[in-house]
């Protein structure tokens, strides 16, 4: 069986180290409002998850690299799906924006946010 790891693909892919930067939305999850939970899940720290940006990150960084904006914080499809939209147009205004990764729920994900997601997959 052949298997790439993440690194591996994403060199193939575009041709150079790709990095994930974290990225924190104005959003909650079902497990944290009350509607399944309120603690929280094992998944995520209280304040979600690091908060990384493409500046720190870059002081890492040798050689050519890019950078996958990581929307990693909480359940990033649970929302008003223009709020998302807004966001994510301007995360790829950033021409040092390669890829986007967004952390969801299965139970999150309604007809409308696929729709979302797909017309933006073409666009990056």
């Amino acid at each position: 069986m052949n298997y790439l790891s993440a690194n591996e693909y994403f060199k193939k892919r575009f041709g150079k180290k790709m990095y994930k930067v974290s990225i924190s939305l104005d959003v909650t999850c079902p497990n944290r409002d009350g509607t399944k939970g309120v603690s929280g899940c094992i998944f995520c720290s209280s304040g979600g998850s690091g908060d990384e940006g493409i500046q720190r990150v870059s002081k890492k960084i040798k050689g050519d690299a890019g950078f996958i904006a990581y929307f990693q914080s909480f359940t990033n499809t649970y929302c008003n799906p223009d709020y998302l939209k807004e966001k994510l147009e301007e995360t790829i205004e950033d021409r040092r924006i390669e890829a986007i990764s967004i952390a969801t729920r299965p139970d999150s994900i309604s007809d409308e946010m696929v729709d979302l997601l797909g017309e933006f997959g073409d666009k990056i």
